[in-house]
């Protein structure tokens, strides 16, 4: 009888020394299992495709958002935290809207238009 045991927490913490030195054999397990919680983050993974596609495709069932534990954050914080999220945290339609703002600025294009006035300063 063959057992295959699950990553365990520090197999897959991407803050290890090694794994940042290193994050492949890292993003090689975490593909393997699918879907995984990295407690450190109080967030869930999804590194399957179809997952991937699902997830961004449900803003209904899935959420960017961080959670706030309103015991843990005085509520003066946490309403600043609400009020001036990042666009990686935000959902739709907030962040569609956003994007599409940023995004021709975060283009391959867009980025390139600016190298001149990079390197001139």
């Amino acid at each position: 009888m063959t057992q295959t045991a699950e990553p365990t927490a520090e197999e897959l913490n991407p803050y290890n020394a090694d794994v940042i030195e290193c994050p492949y054999p890292m993003y090689e397990r975490m593909r393997e299992q699918g879907v995984y919680y990295l407690e450190s983050a109080d967030a869930w993974i999804v590194t399957r495709w179809e997952d991937v596609q699902f997830v961004l495709k449900r803003s209904d069932l899935f959420s960017n958002l961080p959670g706030l534990d309103p015991h843990a954050v005085p509520p003066e914080q946490a309403q600043m935290a609400r009020q001036t999220g990042a666009l990686p945290a935000s959902d739709p339609p907030e962040h569609t809207h956003y994007r599409r703002l940023a995004g021709p600025w975060l283009s391959k294009r867009g980025i390139e238009s600016f190298e001149p006035n990079v390197y001139r300063v």
